[in-house]
């Protein structure tokens, strides 16, 4: 929908005080997609621009997405930091609703993708929260040189019934989580990964101050219903990296969730458990360095 820069473009923009979303049910829609960089750090930068995917009045999403056996795809992703691109992001909240704000019309969300991260220049993430997609919130592909701070992360309420990645089909060009690991597991395995990532090129990744919350299981509010009263079995993916990538992860926090860190995706549930790292809401570690 909006297009800041062409691939390998050098030059300056600043987008302030906005919002993106999206009028019609938009199975194809990025909302937000950056190719460019600034001859000079932060020459590229969104500050207090929030992305909002349904809940809206005179909006076909706040009518339309009122099934809880299958949440509308309202759109593709909601942000695409491209591999030609370096940006500074300040105050961001990239939102598919999970209730409707202007109204009182039942709803039921499915967008695909939060933001996927795939660049290699300079890049700041500070004060941002991707909350509510069916796939993932965050995904770093290959990427590097990335500055995160304070990130937030919801997951879907309806989620796992039914279970990701429905109504999705997850589509290998874009890097998406199949859930195969999964296989003969519970339900609650089936749900959005708050952040991924992975790929061997990725390096100089620091991610400072994470919340991913999870809070019910299923339509209504349902409460929470795996093992021991959990709600979800995986939150971050570390996949596919290369040993002295400088990947760190300070002060992760969750709740409600069994495994706070997984390696290698869905069948890993023994590398950082949140019965062995009881605190915060839920679970927290101070500092995750195994590719320092």
């Amino acid at each position: 929908m909006i297009q800041v820069g062409k691939p390998g473009e050098v030059g300056i923009a600043e987008l302030s005080d906005m919002l993106f979303t999206v009028a019609d049910v938009l199975p194809g829609a990025i909302l937000a997609e950056v190719n460019m960089r600034g001859a000079h750090q932060g020459d590229v930068s969104f500050h207090n621009v929030h992305y909002r995917i349904g809940g809206a009045a005179d909006s076909l999403t706040e009518t339309a997405c009122n099934s809880y056996t299958s949440p509308c795809k309202a759109a593709f992703m909601v942000l695409h930091l491209k591999d030609t691109s370096s940006s500074y992001i300040e105050n961001s909240w990239l939102w598919a609703a999970d209730h409707d704000l202007d109204g009182t019309n039942p709803t039921s969300v499915g967008t695909g993708r939060g933001m996927l991260v795939e660049a290699t220049a300079a890049t700041w993430l500070i004060g941002t929260g991707s909350e509510h997609h069916t796939l993932y919130g965050y995904t770093l592909h290959n990427a590097q040189n990335v500055m995160s701070t304070l990130m937030q992360v919801e997951t879907p309420y309806w989620q796992p019934l039914p279970k990701a990645p429905f109504p999705w089909t997850p589509n290998a060009t874009w890097h998406d989580p199949t859930f195969e690991g999964c296989s003969g597991n519970i339900s609650q395995c089936y749900m959005s990964w708050a952040v991924r990532v992975l790929g061997p090129e990725t390096q100089n990744v620091a991610l400072y101050g994470m919340g991913f919350w999870v809070f019910f299981n299923g339509p209504q509010y349902a409460s929470c219903s795996g093992p021991d009263g959990i709600c979800q079995v995986n939150i971050v993916d570390l996949d596919d990296l290369q040993r002295r990538s400088q990947v760190k992860l300070y002060s992760v926090n969750t709740r409600g969730v069994q495994n706070l860190i997984s390696i290698g995706g869905s069948k890993d549930t023994t590398t950082a458990t949140q019965t062995e790292n009881p605190g915060s809401w839920g679970g927290v570690i101070a500092a995750f360095l195994d590719y320092q």
